[in-house]
């Protein structure tokens, strides 16, 4: 592969990875983990997805 052709790209996995983690946390805090939970995963996701179409 030639170096010209690859482009320095973003990556939005640790959005994918904190989220759930952060998510606990801020459920615990709350009394509800499991909601902590899918709300990170869901803003992980979201996170991700933003980084990627800003890099697309």
């Amino acid at each position: 592969m030639n170096d010209n052709s690859r482009e320095n790209r973003l990556g939005g996995g640790i959005f994918v990875a904190i989220g759930p983690l952060a998510g606990l946390g801020i459920g615990f805090l709350i009394g509800e983990p499991a909601m902590g939970i899918i709300g990170g995963i869901v803003a992980g996701a979201l996170a991700a997805t933003a980084v990627w179409a800003l890099n697309r």
